[in-house]
Formats: structure tokens, C-alpha cells, sequence
């Protein structure tokens, strides 16, 4: 199990649609709370900390609050650290140069300290994080029972600078690859195949020295009769970090056919990248940092030869003419040396593959695994004062969201009722009462005062809607609540929540055999804003270029308060689902000036649904049972196919509208 920070807080990556259970259950700016909750209710044999001090180091309160609520979890606790901070402070003193002052004094004042140069910015850390750096490694090192790091250099900065004990050495985890074919791979990326073929990797920021990296190639263009291709693969961080970089290399690019930058790209489709190319550069640049290159470990294992930087703290682990080729950083002439000579000499080429080979071997992702289990059963064994069971292996606490679930107390072999067994059912319903292409209306309420509301603007267009009383989810007994779950419930979910929830997949219930075809399903805080008898129109249209949608939104989008429209493009995983990445569920395409087909958006208010979406909703439900509110878990039911108007007939109403009309 692997608890993460939320994701709009964190940014977001690959690791969403990994298929080990996790749940997001921190955050760096409101504390650890629900994070004791969860391991609390887990009951962990051990706690393996991931830790990044280039997020961390500069928020004083979440380290302390970090460091607190690890003081009160009762497993032993073992923390990676990705990142050991070099210690500049007791070299460093302020300039002497007066200029230099004044612009350590302005930099110190800056607002937007990324704007300043490299150098200053170094000085300015030196200057005021490394106190705090200082103060996290003195008062957490009685807390984690060993630290990890990636090599030896950081083993040697962590104890000997900062005087940690129990330091370990675990190299960063390597996939190996069998190349594809090159040529065909060359053809899928539209590369000559003639071509000299140079690839780098990962996020933009100026720490990879793209710029300078763009000038070299340029020159070596310049030199060669073959022509050259070269490729930075990788876009901007989670975070935003590194977007003006970037700006500034789509700059400079911008004239060179022979230089491109991809921006993401899945992690399924790199190795075509890495078997078209002829070699890989990492250009970093010095930093204020020790730590292991995740992007060497990606690229040690590929069989093709790397080139990078020496003195940077990024790549100590891989050892210059042996298993890559390393040249001083931000030296030119080095670089273009280097790079002509692994291009000409075969043997230098072949013997850096072959050990880096090695390399990849001795540190495949298994014996990474083995090494760690081998730590924990360590640990829990000199943890005289954890009351655990014997700990069972590396998979019991990294398991995927099946085996999470099927391992609950009590939920492997307990067959559980139908969810139908739980639905509310309509009552005295009258005739059917929908327009033309929709056989019933429904307006889900609770309130009679909103519905009302609601009907009079419809029954102006000789709209008579059906009031399906909403289920009020705080009178729900907690043994039907205890069977609606997964069966646990997500950190967002309210007994309201649950009851909303409930009401709908009551009345697609109810649809669902009562025969329908087409239904509209609202919510009581709708507002009309044009003749809702167009949609017969518009189902019309939509019938004759898409025979197979399942649900209409009325509306583009979702409001705010303000009546601002929200589109949705984050993921809220379920713990029990297999999810696609987020390009899939994010997706926008145009079908006409009508409509957009959609893969997820924020509201639940006005729908139209076929009778095919509400088997797929109910079908959805009745396997993995409820976990995260309605509008948050329809983006996963499968195949399901949405359409969003582009123009609005019934939306959602503000809240701050729907206060002003309550009032009068």
C-alpha cells in the first residue's frame, strides 16, 4: 500500500496508473492527520518513507509536522533519501564584492528567486535553507531506524557532514530493455534512417543544461555529413516547475528541423525512443544536491552508449569510461570531443554498453526488491518494541488494489447482497412524461421548496417532471452503509454524498426496468437557460453521426459559485479499479458546432442517458460498489461514452445564484 500526498498538491505522473494500491492521504500544507488515520486502520508491518528534499526542504512547518507524526506511528520506520542537501554553509560567507551585496541582499528579498542567476540562487540556499536542513537531520535521526540512499557519495555527505547513523547504500532500481529494431522504430518517429540519432530524457529545467546541450548539437551538425537528429524527450514537472526554461528552449528550437523536443511521453512508448537512438546525453548541471539520476537508471539498462557531466552530483553511481563516458560540465569542446568519438570508435562504444549492461544487471528492479525486503526483515527483527505480527514479505505491504481488497477481514468469502437490495424505488410515479426522444424525466430532490423552484421554470415549456424523493444519507443505518462501500469510502465522501449517490443509481434502477430507451435525470439546483424541448432536436442530430453515445450533458461544463465554468482534468483513483492514464479520461474532441464527447467533467445535475449507459452505470456499481462521489466515479465506468453540449439549455445553478433566489 502506498500513501500518497493529493495530487493537486503534488502534481501528477505516471505513478496514478500504477496498479499498486495507494491512497492520497496528506498534504504538505494541512498536515499528516489522515494519513495516522490510515495506517492506523492498515496496520502496517513496516513504514518505508520516499523523501525529496528539493519539495521538502524550503517548508518548515511541513518537516516539523512531517516529523511529528511520525513520532506517533508505532511500526518501525525506514526513509529514502532521494535527495542529501551538500552543505555549503560552513565554506560559505556573504561577498565581499559590493555589488555582489546588494544583489544577495535583492535576491533575498525576491518574490520570484528563480528569475535570478543559477549562482546567486545557490548562494541564497547556502544562506537560508541549510539551518533548517540541518535542524530536520538532528531531530529525525532517532526516528528512522536506516536511512537509504542511491550511492556512495550521498552515504558519505549524510554521515560525515550531517553525522546520520545507520546509513545504507541501495542503488537506484533498473529496468532492462531488448531493443527494438531501429530502422522501424526510426520510420514510426519519421527519422531518416541514415541519420545520427542523439536522445536526452527527462523534466525541463535548467538543472539539465538544454540550452547549452541545443548550442553543442548545433555545432555538431554542423561538422558531420550525416544528418542529425536530436530529441529531448520529456516535458514540464507536475508542479509547473521549469515552464519559462522551457519557453526559452521552444525559442531557440524553433528555426532547427533537426532538434525537437517531445514533451511527455507514456512510459510504454519510450523504449521506441531509446532503440532509434544512436546514444543518450544528460547535460546536468552542477546542484545543491546529491542524488541518483532516475533517468540513468532508465537509460543504463537500453544498450546504447551515455554521455554525461562530471562534478554534479547527479550521476555518481556510473563511473566515467567504464560504464558511460563523463566530460566536466559546461565545457564545449569536451562535449563535442566526447560526442565524436563515441559516434567513431565501435570498441569504446561496444565496451560502455557491455558493462553498462552489467550495471543494469547487478541492479535490476528484483535484486533492488530483494535488497529492501532483506533491510525490512532486519528492522522488524531489532524492533523489540513493535507488538506486529512476523512480517510476510516485500508484496504484503506494496499489494495491487485486487489482492488490497480480497485481503480485508471478512471480504474475501463473505458474499455480499446485490447493491439493487439498497435502492429506493420510485413511487407513485404517473404516466410517462418526457418530450420527444426522452421517455421520463426525473428531478432528484429532497428539498420541496427547490423543486418547486425547479418545475416552474420547466413547466413553462409544458415540462411536467417526476419528483423522485432524494435519499437523505444521514438517516442510512450503518449496516446498509457497510455494504454500499468497496468497502471503505474515499476521504471526500459525506453521508450527503452517499445519499445523492444512492438516488441516482435508484432512479437508473428504476429506468432500467421500467423499460426505458432515453431518460433525463436532473438534479433540484438546475436553471433553464433555454427552451429545453431543443435536446429533441439535438438528440436528432447526435443519433446521426454517433449511434452509440450513452449520456448527454445539457450544459459545457460545471460552475463555480461565481457561475465560472470548471473543466475537470485530474484523476481520483478508486482502490479497487484498474485505471487508464489520465490522456485518456482527459481527452476533449469536437464532433460538431453541438456537441464535444468528453472523457470526464466535474457535475451531475442535467443528464440525458441511454438505456445502454445506465446498464454500464449499474453494472459499474454493482461490481466495485461505491467509493468516491457520483460525478467523481463516472469517468471510470467503462466505455462509457459522453457527450457535452457546447452551448447551455439546463445548467447548474451557483450557489451564490441559488442563495439570491432563495431569499426572495
Amino acid at each position: 500500500m502506498v500513501f500518497a500526498e493529493d495530487r493537486e498538491i503534488s502534481g501528477y505522473d505516471d505513478s496514478q496508473n500504477s496498479n499498486i494500491a495507494f491512497r492520497e492521504c496528506w498534504n504538505r500544507y494541512t498536515g499528516f492527520w489522515r494519513l495516522l488515520d490510515e495506517l492506523r486502520r492498515f496496520e502496517p508491518d513496516i513504514v518505508h518513507v520516499q523523501h525529496e528534499f528539493s519539495l521538502f526542504y524550503k517548508i518548515e512547518q511541513t518537516n516539523r509536522k512531517f516529523l511529528e507524526a511520525c513520532r506517533q506511528i508505532a511500526a518501525p520506520l525506514v526513509i529514502t533519501y532521494h535527495t542529501i542537501p551538500i552543505p555549503a554553509h560552513r565554506y560559505w560567507t556573504p561577498p565581499e564584492n559590493r555589488v555582489q551585496k546588494i544583489l544577495l541582499d535583492r535576491g533575498l528579498r525576491s518574490n520570484n528567486q528563480r528569475a535570478l542567476p543559477a549562482l546567486l540562487r545557490r548562494e541564497i540556499a547556502a544562506f537560508v535553507y541549510e539551518p533548517a536542513v540541518r535542524h530536520f537531520f538532528e531531530d529525525s535521526n532517532g526516528i528512522f531506524a536506516r536511512k537509504i540512499v542511491h550511492n556512495k557519495a550521498m552515504q558519505s555527505i549524510a554521515a560525515t557532514r550531517y553525522g546520520l547513523s545507520n546509513v545504507v547504500v541501495i542503488n537506484h532500481g533498473v529496468t532492462t530493455y531488448t531493443p527494438l529494431d531501429m530502422m522501424m522504430c526510426r520510420r514510426k518517429l519519421g527519422i531518416p534512417e541514415d541519420s545520427i540519432v542523439i536522445t536526452s530524457f527527462g523534466f525541463v529545467s535548467e538543472s539539465k543544461g538544454l540550452l547549452e546541450l541545443i548550442e553543442v548539437i548545433r555545432d555538431f551538425e554542423e561538422s558531420e555529413v550525416l544528418p542529425v537528429r536530436f530529441y529531448h524527450v520529456g516535458g514540464l514537472h507536475g508542479t509547473g516547475i521549469g515552464k519559462s526554461y522551457m519557453e526559452q528552449c521552444l525559442r531557440k528550437v524553433e528555426t532547427m528541423d533537426s532538434i525537437k523536443l517531445t514533451g511527455y511521453i507514456p512510459e510504454e512508448e519510450l523504449p521506441v525512443y531509446y532503440s532509434a537512438s544512436d546514444m543518450f546525453i544528460l547535460n546536468y548541471s552542477p546542484g545543491t544536491g546529491a542524488s541518483a539520476s532516475g533517468c540513468v537508471a532508465n537509460l543504463i539498462g537500453t544498450k546504447r552508449p551515455l554521455l554525461t557531466t562530471l562534478g554534479t552530483n547527479r550521476t555518481d553511481e556510473i563511473d566515467h569510461n567504464h560504464n558511460c563516458v563523463k566530460v566536466p560540465y559546461n565545457d564545449k569542446q569536451a562535449l563535442l570531443s566526447a560526442l565524436r568519438n563515441l559516434i567513431l570508435d565501435v570498441r569504446l562504444r561496444s565496451k560502455i554498453v557491455e558493462r553498462a549492461n552489467e550495471y543494469a544487471k547487478e541492479n535490476s528492479w528484483d535484486k533492488i526488491a530483494r535488497k529492501h525486503e532483506e533491510l525490512y526483515r532486519e528492522v522488524i527483527r531489532k524492533t523489540t518494541s513493535s507488538s506486529r505480527s512476523a512480517f510476510t514479505g516485500f508484496g504484503s505491504s506494496l499489494q495491487t488494489y485486487k489482492d488490497f481488497t480480497l485481503s480485508i477481514p471478512g471480504h474475501q468469502k463473505q458474499q455480499r447482497p446485490p447493491l439493487t437490495s439498497y435502492l429506493k424505488r420510485a413511487e407513485n410515479k404517473p404516466q410517462p412524461n418526457g418530450i420527444r426522444n426522452v421517455d421520463f424525466i426525473y428531478v432528484i430532490s429532497l428539498d420541496k421548496k427547490r423543486f418547486s423552484r425547479t418545475a416552474r421554470q420547466l413547466s413553462q415549456y409544458s415540462i411536467l417532471p417526476y419528483r423522485f424523493e432524494a435519499v437523505e444519507g444521514f438517516a442510512l443505518a450503518q449496516e446498509i452503509i457497510d455494504q454500499l462501500g468497496t468497502p471503505t469510502f474515499c476521504e471526500e465522501m459525506s453521508r450527503k454524498q452517499l445519499g445523492i449517490i444512492v438516488s441516482h443509481l435508484s432512479v437508473l434502477q428504476d429506468a432500467y426496468e421500467s423499460g426505458y430507451e432515453t431518460i433525463w435525470v436532473m438534479e433540484d439546483d438546475v436553471e433553464v437557460i433555454q427552451n429545453p424541448r431543443v435536446l429533441s432536436g439535438l438528440i436528432d442530430e447526435l443519433d446521426g453521426f454517433v449511434r452509440d453515445w450513452d449520456l448527454l450533458y445539457t450544459d459545457i461544463e460545471s460552475k463555480d459559485r461565481r457561475g465560472k465554468l470548471v473543466p475537470r482534468f485530474a484523476i481520483t483513483p478508486r482502490p479497487n479499479f484498474p485505471r487508464q492514464r489520465l490522456a485518456y479520461y482527459s481527452r476533449r474532441k469536437r464532433l460538431s458546432s453541438n456537441f464535444t464527447e468528453i472523457g470526464m467533467r466535474y457535475g451531475s445535475y442535467s443528464m440525458i442517458i441511454r438505456r445502454s449507459g445506465i446498464k454500464k452505470i449499474l453494472n459499474h456499481f454493482e461490481k466495485y460498489r461505491i467509493y468516491l462521489p457520483y460525478d467523481l466515479d463516472l469517468y471510470l465506468v467503462p466505455e462509457l461514452k459522453q457527450i457535452s453540449c457546447t452551448h447551455e439549455v439546463v445548467s447548474h445553478m451557483s450557489k451564490g445564484l441559488l442563495a439570491k433566489r432563495a431569499a426572495k
